[in-house]
């Protein structure tokens, strides 16, 4: 199979499914119903659309229009046509009908839905899909569309949207939208022979997996890593299961994919700092020519942001900044701008920031060589000359700091008792543990080594960086790295920044370590062209979280398979799809899952990462049971005096509105409100702040609860709570989070979110301090096999 080729096609068929009404409304024209009926457009339409002569060209044709204040028009079904010169409509060579995946359930917005992605999925299967004529092409949209909706698109209504009175005609772009950077990797890759194709790459589409190598967990592992050599300041010492799987994958030398799974808590993101600060250390002690390129990526621009902001610098004479007006080791590179007040660096193409201002100005490199030199004597006590002066003394006691590492570790990985006894009371520690000098070393010892080195390389940037040099971003970043080491892009950007300078190609292996953040949530095919440019990728997510919202149905998906050379029809589901590598049912954690060396969870490969941090041991205890078979070790205490139980249920005798896709409980939202009234003011003691938004979010399973919440919030004067589906809520948390389950017993044989265990995983999960829920007590089926029933036995009456 041609998977390059299969990628690409994926990525092409995810941005037109994609395509919103929103990006074609400038060049959009009025086309009325009788012209869509009849297949030929009016001489006036063409002129408005072509503005002179054509001969025929491929358009989008959206027959039914909807409208939302508050997100203006959308258009849920396409239909791709060739529009002849004569004026008459026909069917598209190679594209058929479809409908937005943004306005099915389960929501991926937040709003509400006209159908389910179930039922669009079930239409396609056993259709035909030879169109001769424009008729046939309408009836097909139009039986589709009913199929979806249960309407008839000449009588649809939906009470959240408006219906405008025309359709909508509109040339086909030839752009390739957001993932064109992406796409334009693969269409050189396929240029080339398979042995040709970059070692990393030709492994990421490989079927075959590894043989795993059995890791036991230890519960008190504190052997130190001999490359193991920085800590980023302001961290907390590294768990236990953290230090030891830092310490199987800097053990993998080998170019390769590592997983680091980790549940929600466990300090996935801080292990990547662990990583980071110990590549940047070892550049120093080195002396290479720039430290390595380290790129951390997302699958969104917020995932990414919010990375990026994991990287700060700290106080301290020698672990703050050297350099004026940077404060964070982080380089985040977009195509999109970031607010003017946000303290991470910022890079984009075709615009100023105030970093490549810095970068570009000859003032600012002799305003920073005064600072470094001033903040040099401050740590120092003594003057230098120039700042070849200070590089050689910050080099020098870095060569100290990694001695005195290396005779530490010896001791604390090899000393017997008495040893690591006379260590710990000559650093001050009577009674010490084996742990209590794993973390000593991490908060001393390593901490230090990375600010040292650190400051090492903004000397080395004062001394070489040329502000007037004009060269691709690549070339520029062996600079910029000495500065900010980590580079941190959304996935779809990426490839922009990392271009071969002569011939603007891409620059294959130039990455030495791409991190992903939240793989479990990263599609194959867009992390396909990434890896080519890459040497090393280490992906951490939970494969235990909501799954990835997939760009294109299993049917398109199947016949992207097929047209991409894959014979064996009958094998799809047990082995390409099982792979990590399909586009409805991959994701990137699945794929290094299958590819790595190790295994230590005995369900999951890769790292498995036990120490929970975030929630309180009465909240993390029921998704342990629920999803990672107690392996989770609860780090919080229990919270003495707490004022509402951990996990509490409140009982709403309600009533349930059926809408088209989702259902509503006026009830048991003013339930929640009249609690939230009454216990305001004791959230805002206990957590001493008058933020309730900050304290709480709200979190349903149905659009259209979410927003009958989110009217009474207003209507009551709470503003600014969050409230979302579980879908939307991965990846937040709050002390509080309040659960509208909505139904009521007896108008449902199951719930959805019984329907896989991820959703109340997820939204349990998110809460800190507390999980209370708003519904009827009697739908939570006691002894019962589902989350739910595993939910009662937990929940306390509030």
């Amino acid at each position: 199979m041609n998977f390059t080729n299969y990628f690409r096609n994926s990525l092409i068929d995810a941005e037109r499914f994609a395509t919103k009404f929103s990006d074609v409304k400038e060049r959009a024209v009025d086309l009325s119903f009788d012209e869509l009926q009849k297949g030929k457009v009016s001489a006036s339409t063409a002129e408005q659309l072509f503005h002179d002569e054509h001969s025929s060209s491929e358009v989008l044709i959206n027959p039914l229009l909807l409208y939302k204040e508050s997100i203006g028009t959308i258009a849920p079904l396409w239909i791709p046509a060739k529009l002849l010169s004569s004026g008459k409509l026909a069917p598209h060579p190679r594209d058929i009908p479809w409908m937005s995946m943004y306005y099915l359930s389960p929501s991926r917005t937040g709003e509400r839905s006209i159908g389910r992605i179930e039922e669009y999925e079930q239409f396609f299967q056993n259709q035909e899909f030879t169109f001769h004529n424009w008729p046939e092409v309408l009836t097909f949209a139009s039986e589709l569309f009913t199929y979806v909706t249960g309407y008839e698109m000449e009588t649809f209504s939906h009470e959240s949207y408006t219906v405008h009175q025309k359709a909508a005609v509109s040339v086909k772009s030839d752009s390739l939208g957001d993932k064109a950077p992406l796409i334009h990797v693969l269409d050189d890759l396929k240029t080339k022979q398979e042995q040709d194709l970059p070692p990393l790459y030709r492994s990421f589409i490989s079927m075959e997996g590894k043989d795993k190598e059995k890791v036991e967990i230890e519960d008190t592992y504190t052997f130190p890593h001999e490359r193991h050599v920085g800590h980023l300041p302001g961290n907390n010492a590294l768990s236990a299961s953290q230090r030891q799987g830092l310490g199987i994958y800097l053990s993998d030398d080998e170019k390769s994919f590592s997983a680091i799974n980790g549940p929600p808590g466990t300090g996935k993101s801080m292990l990547l700092t662990s990583v980071f600060a110990s590549r940047v250390v070892e550049s120093a002690l080195e002396e290479e020519q720039t430290p390595p390129l380290l790129v951390a990526t997302a699958h969104d621009q917020f995932t990414a942001r919010d990375l990026a902001e994991d990287y700060p610098a700290t106080d301290g004479t020698l672990h703050e900044r050297w350099l004026p007006h940077i404060d964070s080791y982080a380089l985040y590179a977009s195509r999109e701008s970031v607010p003017a007040e946000w303290e991470v660096p910022s890079y984009h193409p075709n615009q100023s920031s105030s970093f490549r201002d810095y970068m570009e100005d000859t003032s600012y490199i002799r305003e920073a060589t005064d600072v470094y030199l001033e903040k040099s004597c401050e740590y120092f006590q003594e003057s230098f000359e120039n700042i070849e002066g200070v590089v050689r003394r910050l080099r020098d006691e870095l060569l100290a700091v990694r001695s005195d590492l290396k005779q530490a570790s010896q001791v604390l990985g090899y000393g017997n008792e008495a040893e690591i006894e006379t260590w710990l009371k000559d650093h001050g520690y009577e009674n010490g543990k084996h742990k209590d000098m794993a973390d000593h070393l991490d908060l001393n010892h390593r901490t230090k080594a990375f600010s040292l080195a650190a400051r090492y390389w903004e000397g080395r940037f004062l001394l070489e960086h040329d502000p007037e040099e004009d060269t691709s971003f690549l070339d520029q970043s062996r600079s910029f790295r000495k500065i900010c080491p980590l580079l941190i892009s959304p996935i779809a950007d990426l490839p922009l920044f990392l271009t071969e300078e002569q011939t603007n190609s891409p620059a294959y292996e130039a990455i030495d370590v791409l991190m992903i953040e939240e793989s479990g949530q990263l599609l194959p095919e867009m992390a396909a062209g990434a890896v080519a440019l890459t040497k090393n990728v280490l992906a951490i997510g939970d494969i235990h979280q909501v799954k990835p919202l997939f760009n294109i149905t299993k049917t398109f998906d199947f016949a992207n398979m097929l047209n991409s050379g894959w014979t064996d029809e009958e094998e799809l589901e047990p082995e390409l799809i099982n792979s990590g590598l399909a586009a409805s049912s991959g994701s990137m954690l699945r794929v290094c899952q299958r590819h790595s060396r190790f295994r230590m969870h005995p369900e999951v490969s890769g790292v498995f990462l036990t120490e929970h941090r975030r929630s309180v041991p009465e909240v993390i205890n029921y998704c342990n049971e629920l999803m990672y078979k107690n392996w989770l070790v609860p780090i919080r205490p229990s919270i003495k005096e707490y004022p509402f139980p951990h996990l509490g249920i409140k009982h709403v005798e309600g009533e349930i509105t059926r809408h088209k896709t989702g259902l509503s409980n006026v009830k048991e939202a003013e339930c929640m409100i009249e609690w939230l009234k009454a216990n305001q003011k004791t959230l805002q003691s206990f957590y001493d702040t008058d933020e309730l938004s900050s304290l709480l979010a709200i979190v349903t399973p149905f659009a259209e609860q979410k927003e009958e919440i989110e009217r009474q919030l207003e209507d009551n004067g709470f503003h600014g709570c969050t409230v979302g589906t579980i879908h939307m809520m991965q990846g937040a948390s709050r002390p509080v989070i309040l659960f509208s389950s909505v139904y009521q017993k007896g108008t449902t044989d199951h719930m959805n979110f019984d329907e896989d265990a991820t959703l109340l995983n997820v939204a349990v999960s998110r809460a800190k301090d507390a999980f209370l829920v708003f519904g009827n007590e009697d739908i939570y089926d006691e002894g019962g096999d589902t989350p739910s029933s595993l939910l009662c036995d937990y929940l306390k009456q509030i």
